[in-house]
């Protein structure tokens, strides 16, 4: 056989292999089956917010434009988990930071602590006096998720409710 052809079907990709498509496929990162449970040095993980249907819209203008075409845009994404040396990002936390910033890894599932609602609704009682709620986790889900250093996001923000224009 000639050596060209074996070449072509051993390095061919086979449709089974990574299926991004798939909805069982966790975005880029093909996180499928695991769960983000903590991170390292001054990463952040974080869900864009500014993502519907593929598509970015302009609060002030209304402009609509595809993902694909927001090279030189800033981005906004609700921080949800953070490393041991993120200094000033914490959960919670809006911020914002170039596009071409981050790696990006689609819809991924994260372990975040329970709220206080969720610790009572989940409420078990304690085998001993030394279980605590304190450090409970729940598995959610990004929809959009990125990967940032904290040295990328260039400042947190927050919806301007005075009505000033």
């Amino acid at each position: 056989m000639n050596k060209d052809i074996l070449l072509d079907q051993h390095l061919s990709a086979q449709k089974t292999d990574i299926n991004l498509e798939s909805p069982n496929c966790a975005g880029d990162m093909a996180l499928s089956g695991f769960v983000i449970d903590k991170l390292y040095d001054d990463f952040v993980f974080a869900d864009y917010i500014d993502i519907d249907n593929g598509f970015i819209t302009d609060e002030k203008s209304g402009l609509v434009r595809a993902v694909s075409d927001t090279n030189k845009t800033w981005r906004k994404a609700l921080v949800l988990k953070t490393g041991p040396a993120c200094r000033q990002t914490k959960p919670g936390d809006i911020v914002i930071f170039p596009n071409d910033k981050g790696l990006p890894c689609g819809e991924v599932e994260y372990l975040r602590p329970m709220t206080g609602d969720e610790k009572i609704r989940n409420y078990v009682p304690p085998l001993s006096l030394d279980e605590r709620w304190d450090h409970a986790l729940i598995k959610d889900v990004a929809k959009h998720g990125i990967f940032l250093g904290e040295h990328r996001i260039f400042a947190t923000v927050k919806r301007d409710e005075s009505g000033i224009a």
